[in-house]
Formats: C-alpha cells, structure tokens, sequence
C-alpha cells in the first residue's frame, strides 16, 4: 500500500468535467453509459450501479462473491454532480444529525473534533462504474481516507480527489496491492469529491479478440478520519492552528499570520488574519455579513 499527501496539480474543471459526462445513448450499447437522474435509462435499459445495461451483470447476479447491499442505496452517483455526500459530524455526538455537516461555525480557538467515520457493503459493479463521494471541510482541516478490498486480477482498485469550487484534482492513490489512502488538506473551505474508480474499466483484448486482463470490479470498505486540528508540532504557528488547538507550535494566546482572527485581534492590528474569507466565522462574523466563513445549516 503506498500513501499520498496531497498537492494541488494541474488538472482543470475539464477533467473532472470528462469523468461525469454521460452519453445517455443506446446506440452505444454494448458500451456502457451512465443513468440519468433517479437512475432513468432509455427504454430497454435499467440502471446497474449508475451504468445503462440491457440485463443485469454478472457481478449483480445472486450468489456473487461482491456485496454491494450499501451501495445500491447510493446510485447513481457515477460523475460529481451525483456524488454521494458523506456521513459529517461526530456520530456519537448527541447532537449529531443533518446540519452537522458543514456543523456550527467555527471560532477562534474551536474546531471541530477528531472522529473515524465510514461505510461499508460498497462496489464498483458493473464494468465502467465510477462511485464520487463528497465531504465538506473547512480550511485547514485534514482529512485521511481509505478503502480496503481485497486485491486480485481483475480487483484492483484506484481513488482520487478533487476539490469542488474548481475541480482541480488534488491527489491520487494507485497502489497496485490491496488497499489505497489518501490525505487531504483542505486550502480552502467547501466540498471536496472523492473518487473510487476502477483501475481498467473496460476488458482488454489480444489482437485475436481473446480477454488479456478483465475490467476490475471489487467491493471495498470506506473509512474517514477528520483531523480538524492541523497541529503538525514543527515549531512554528502554521494556518488555523491556535494556542488552543496546537499548543506545542502556538505559545502565544495570538498569533497574527495563523488565519484566525483570535481574541485581541482585529481587521487593523491583523488585518491578515481579521478578514472575510480566512475559512474561520470569526466573533464579528456572522452568516449575513460573511455567508463563505459562517455557512448556516438550513
């Protein structure tokens, strides 16, 4: 299993863009191509795991070794646009519930808690299905995500991430054993797209016709692990890490440069801090005056 820490990458809203599109035409068949909202497929067709077929795959079929029993629930969620969203928010919070995710705005000193979330029973099935997922982050936070399947011939399984506001791919894990992580630190507040994709999602052929290597298809577990915190501990006061939240790296009660506009600070003794946009709801801020910083949960 190989890790990856993300880095911002040259790779534009064209090519998230490509990976969502669909033909939505039968006259591709026996190519697959995506369903179209609530799973609608032309007559003829049924929506299988996001995809348009005339019958139902064999890795659907009764008896096969995937499960999938989760993921049915989610389709189609095949390009961004459909992407499921993911579980926020503390589970074992009593308050925990739909408007945990983005939760209460945040303030100088408060960040929301580490806490493992995740899913299980979900597949790529059938050959072409690509399964986008969503997770709302604020700047700073970090965010460590795996999938765990059993690798094999024909099993192998890729993910990537994008960051919504521009779709500029920000990472990606391409193991070729069982298992990928990634690590995502958000540079700025929104929903990040996170992408489990089959390594070949199509057969591929000899020159006689014969299959060489089959279209992966596997089922895998999901799991995410927020680290709101950013404490690093390399000595230095880095962005959105406080005196409260990283007091190895923060000795001070303030720290003009760290991105949040902390007690004693304001727009004229900080103005790099005291600003509408720095990802903190700072207490001058509220969702009227600074909607991008103090997003309120309808």
């Amino acid at each position: 299993m190989r890790r990856f820490l993300m880095t911002a990458a040259a790779v534009t809203v064209v090519a998230i863009a490509a990976l969502g599109a669909s033909c939505y035409n039968p006259e591709l068949a026996p190519a697959p191509f995506l369903c179209g909202v609530g799973g609608a497929c032309p007559d003829g067709f049924t929506c299988y795991g996001g995809i348009c077929m005339d019958k139902k795959p064999e890795c659907m079929q009764p008896g096969y070794v995937f499960d999938g029993t989760v993921d049915r629930d989610m389709e189609p969620n095949n390009y961004p646009g459909a992407a499921y969203e993911l579980p926020c928010g503390d589970p074992n919070s009593p308050t925990y519930g739909p408007c945990s995710c983005p939760p209460i705005p945040t303030r100088a000193g408060y960040r929301r808690k580490s806490y493992t979330n995740g899913l299980t029973g979900l597949a790529i099935c059938p050959a072409g299905d690509n399964d986008f997922y969503k997770f709302y982050l604020y700047a700073g936070e970090v965010l460590d995500v795996d999938i765990t399947y059993d690798y094999g011939v024909g099993r192998d399984l890729d993910m990537e991430a994008y960051r919504s506001i521009d779709g500029q791919m920000i990472g990606e894990a391409r193991s070729t054993n069982d298992n990928e992580h990634m690590t995502i630190t958000a540079d700025i507040e929104g929903f990040y797209y996170i992408l489990v994709r089959p390594k070949n999602s199509t057969d591929q052929y000899d020159p006689t016709g014969n299959v060489t290597r089959p279209a992966d298809l596997n089922d895998y577990l999901l799991q995410l692990t927020l680290n709101p915190m950013n404490c690093n501990q390399n000595g230095t006061c880095d962005p959105y890490e406080t005196a409260q939240s990283c007091a190895s790296d923060c000795s001070q009660d303030s720290f003009c440069g760290n991105l949040v506009c902390e007690p004693g600070e304001n727009e004229g003794s900080c103005a790099q801090d005291c600003f509408c946009g720095n990802g903190t709801c700072d207490p001058s801020e509220t969702s009227d005056s600074c909607p991008s910083d103090c997003p309120q949960c309808s």
